[in-house]
């Protein structure tokens, strides 16, 4: 072999060498940055498990406290974060009017409806004015075996003097909203064919069904009415209705932190049954419903809730 031959042989074989190191080179370095990333993911992975972690340790430490509700988790879990166990006696519903949102906790449980029932009582009446059943400025005799109740409201202690003539059947609707007078709405009611009959005629109303035996409701079912009255807002009996319900006297509920003259709503009460529900006329109305059995300070509960709400509501 002539020595033009072996240096030719001698450049392929180093050529050869020379393109596998390179090759090997190549590898490694994908290799390498393989790994590294891999590495890299699990340290990112372990660092959100570990913010995550955190983040859930953080929010158990506010189970029961106000600044639950300041947290940037969703509504529904604000409000269950804050009541702790309590959440299982609450029933709630908010209704943008605008979006149509809505978020429900417990929508369909069965409470006590204690005086919110006052709202459809009022809402029946004037359908039957509408309707030429009944007239506004009728007046209705009080029958003392039927009609007399202790409780709230002003005619408990003018029985020898408004009741002994026909009270307005106008006066009678104003005072079961504004003062929740309990003998103003037994005179309404027994205009209405009675309790049971008042009971199922709402449920009608809201096209949905609950006991009538005695004062249950639901909170969807409160939804259905507030959400009827609104939209026949324009209504000159509707729009006299809302009115009346800013005009309550009690606001330690929904409107404890709110303007008043925004809320249209009845508040509710009998034994642990503490309740509300309301139009809130922000820019954007909305609805929203709160039912309670049991709750210590629900009052106050249901006011932050509220107050938590209307924040979230005036940034939309």
């Amino acid at each position: 072999m002539d020595k033009f031959m072996i240096k030719s042989a001698f450049r392929k074989v180093r050529g050869v060498t020379v393109s596998i190191t390179l090759l090997l080179l190549t590898f490694n370095l994908i290799c390498y940055k393989t790994f590294a990333n891999v590495k890299t993911g699990n340290l990112e992975k372990e660092i959100g498990m570990a913010e995550d972690k955190l983040k859930n340790h953080q929010l158990l430490s506010l189970s029961g406290k106000e600044e639950a509700l300041e947290t940037n988790i969703s509504i529904e879990q604000r409000i269950a974060l804050y009541l702790e166990g309590g959440i299982k006696d609450f029933g709630f519903i908010y209704y943008d009017l605008t979006t149509k949102e809505k978020i429900v906790i417990n929508e369909n449980k069965v409470f006590i409806a204690a005086s919110t029932y006052k709202v459809g009582l009022n809402m029946l009446v004037y359908e039957d004015i509408i309707n030429g059943v009944l007239e506004i400025n009728q007046g209705i005799i009080y029958d003392d075996d039927k009609d007399f109740e202790d409780g709230t409201g002003i005619l408990k202690n003018e029985i020898d003097t408004t009741l002994t003539k026909p009270v307005l059947l106008q006066k009678l609707l104003d005072l079961s909203i504004i003062e929740s007078d309990n003998i103003a709405s037994k005179m309404l009611k027994r205009t209405l064919g009675g309790d049971k009959e008042t009971r199922k005629r709402i449920n009608e109303m809201a096209e949905l069904s609950c006991d009538t035996d005695s004062n249950k409701t639901t909170p969807e079912i409160q939804f259905k009415l507030l959400e009827n009255l609104y939209k026949n807002r324009e209504n000159t009996y509707y729009t006299h209705l809302l009115n009346i319900m800013k005009e309550t006297e009690f606001h330690d509920r929904l409107d404890k932190y709110l303007p008043y003259e925004i809320v249209a709503h009845k508040i509710g009460n009998y034994e642990e049954s503490i309740n509300d529900i309301a139009i809130i006329f922000t820019d954007k109305p909305y609805i929203i419903v709160a039912y309670s059995e049991g709750i210590d300070e629900a009052n106050e509960k249901i006011a932050k809730i509220s107050k938590m709400i209307y924040s979230e509501q005036l940034k939309k």
